[in-house]
C-alpha cells in the first residue's frame, strides 16, 4: 500500500476493510441464507476461530455465529459508553474527543 492509498484513511474508520453495516442475522439476511453463507465462506477460507469488537450487531452476529457452533470471542464497543460493568467502553474516547474537535 502507497501513501496515496493511506491518506484519508483516518478520517474514514473501516474504509480499508470494506465495512459495511448489513447484519447476516437480521430478517432480511436469514430470509436470504446469509448466515450459512457465511459459516461456509468462514470455513473455507480457513478461518476457525472469530475475535470481534464493536457495538450491538456486531455482538448479535457474533452470538448468531456461536449459536451456529462457530468459535468467537466477543468485546462490546460502545461510543455511547453504556455497556454495565465497565468504566470506559473501547470507541467512547474516539467519539468524545472527535465532538470536541469539531
Amino acid at each position: 500500500m502507497g501513501w496515496a492509498e493511506i491518506v484519508g484513511l483516518r478520517s474514514r474508520p473501516s474504509a480499508i476493510l470494506a465495512s459495511s453495516r448489513f447484519n447476516p442475522f437480521s430478517e432480511e439476511g436469514r430470509s436470504r441464507n446469509h448466515p450459512q453463507a457465511l459459516l461456509e465462506s468462514l470455513r473455507r477460507i480457513g478461518v476457525d476461530a472469530l475475535l470481534v469488537t464493536g457495538g450491538n450487531d456486531t455482538t448479535k452476529c457474533a452470538m448468531g455465529l456461536a449459536d451456529m457452533g462457530f468459535p468467537v470471542v466477543a468485546a462490546p464497543k460502545s461510543i455511547d459508553d453504556d455497556v454495565s460493568g465497565t468504566d470506559t467502553m473501547l470507541g467512547f474516547k474516539t467519539r468524545s474527543t472527535g465532538v470536541r474537535a469539531t
